[in-house]
């Protein structure tokens, strides 16, 4: 009778995600939470959202640079994880645009 082993052989898949920058765009974040880019820029900024790479396209000849957020960040948030992160970005995106006078 054969036995059969399971070698399971663990590894930092953030470590990965960053050398190989394996990421989602933050269109997916905007897609599941239903919040303004701002917003995903100044989680981005307040240390919330991890940036594991970015991905360069090109649109007409102008060359863009878009942030790939932490893929395992993203699928264990959960919206009541991000409530109170997205209430002072909120305020923070509110007190910007008052004293820019952008509405």
């Amino acid at each position: 009778m054969e036995k059969w082993f399971v070698s399971m052989k663990k590894a930092d898949f953030t470590q990965i995600a960053e050398k190989y920058q394996i990421g989602i765009p933050g269109k997916v974040y905007l897609d599941r939470f239903r919040f303004d880019p701002r917003l995903t820029k100044l989680l981005r900024k307040s240390g919330f959202l991890r940036v594991v790479g970015f991905r360069k396209y090109k649109r007409g000849k102008k060359l863009f640079k878009e942030p790939l957020y932490d893929a395992f960040q993203y699928e264990k948030m959960n919206s009541e994880q991000l409530d109170p992160e997205l209430e002072k970005a909120k305020k923070l995106l509110i007190e910007m645009l008052k004293k820019s006078n952008i509405r």
